[in-house]
């Protein structure tokens, strides 16, 4: 009897046990050299515990995001990476290494990882992405072939491609003040024809739509750059190099300003950046002088390298837009090599009897 007793007790206490025994489901996901993966979850992140050949840190601005990079290329096999949140939940995922994997971010509360949107970037021309709140943070994949940077206006981010080279796609991720997250799938291209992106929101849902339709200002730039100069002594020469603003035209609500850079010099100028400024005239002694950064809706022509003795005509388009008093437009071009850096104002009058075309 006794022996019967201490069976029925055992197997009470085995069933008990295994009752209280919770298996956690393990999420499989892939992970490349050139993409980071992101992990984004409900509650903020307590502890992480990864494996060899990968990198995973909390984001120390976004404790809910959980960053994974890999440091040994091509591993073989699969890699554990514990996740433990501020509710008490104990996440498992299992990593592989794929060097085409379709996503960089994963969604604890949602069934599918994020498709990314595509974004073709060149070595010789910055893309410009403009998003409708501040950018609080944003990671580019692969940052030896692929860079990004905010711009003064906190809501631009710049990116580029470091080499002429044939590189594999990597991935971009941006959070904005609103907690919104925009992926992207940033792919090399020699002969990008569109640089300049504007993203509004649907659904609680990154949406990607051109600033307008790329072939309508592209055919209307072209036009542009057949006028013949229209406008004088609207510029600044310096050092054998001159940028002068030659029309301003306006068709459906955006200006196309239209300028030529000349190079009289024997060497050539590598251009580290034009941009564009709406600043005060004059500003009280030691009081901050303010500025709003104007982004292009298309770049057309523009060549960032004037070889010597040559001339580069191009044209900037952006939404239209007035100054207001005791403002100024200003164009600021500068030399990456040197210190021929060019400065000049536009007046408002020849915004506003901007000519139609």
């Amino acid at each position: 009897m006794r022996r019967i007793l201490m069976s029925i007790f055992i197997g009470a206490f085995t069933l008990l046990g295994s009752a209280q025994v919770k298996k956690i489901k393990t999420k499989h996901l892939e992970i490349s050299y050139d993409k980071t993966l992101f992990l984004i979850f409900d509650k903020n992140v307590k502890y992480i515990d990864g494996s060899k050949d990968i990198v995973a840190e909390i984001n120390p601005t976004l404790s809910n995001i959980v960053k994974i990079k890999v440091n040994n290329e091509n591993f073989v096999g699969t890699r554990g990476l514990s996740v433990v949140t501020s509710d008490g939940e104990f996440h498992s995922f299992e990593l592989v290494y794929n060097s085409a994997v379709s996503y960089s971010t994963f969604y604890t509360n949602k069934n599918d990882s994020s498709i990314q949107t595509t974004i073709n970037v060149t070595n010789d021309k910055s893309t410009h992405l403009i998003f409708p709140k501040k950018i609080i943070y944003s990671d580019i994949g692969n940052e030896e072939t692929l860079s990004s940077e905010t711009t003064s206006s906190n809501n631009i981010l710049k990116v580029k491609s470091l080499t002429e080279e044939k590189v594999l796609p990597s991935s971009l991720f941006v959070v904005t003040e609103d907690k919104k997250y925009y992926e992207f799938l940033l792919n090399p291209d020699p002969v990008a024809e569109t640089y300049t992106y504007n993203f509004s929101t649907s659904n609680d849902a990154a949406i990607f739509e051109n600033t307008t339709n790329d072939q309508i200002l592209t055919e209307i730039a072209e036009k542009c750059l057949k006028q013949k100069k229209a406008i004088s002594s609207v510029g600044e020469k310096k050092n054998q190099l001159t940028c002068s603003l030659q029309n301003v035209n306006i068709n459906n609500d955006v200006l196309y300003f239209t300028f030529e850079i000349a190079n009289t010099s024997t060497i050539n100028m590598n251009i580290d950046f034009i941009r564009c400024f709406i600043k005060d005239k004059k500003t009280i002694k030691n009081s901050p002088e303010q500025e709003i950064e104007c982004t292009a809706v298309i770049n057309y022509k523009y060549n960032s390298v004037i070889n010597s003795n040559t001339t580069n005509k191009f044209v900037l388009a952006f939404s239209k837009f007035t100054i207001p008093d005791k403002k100024k437009f200003e164009v600021q071009l500068f030399d990456k090599d040197g210190g021929r850096h060019l400065t000049f104002n536009i007046k408002d009058d020849l915004i506003i009897n901007a000519v139609p075309i």
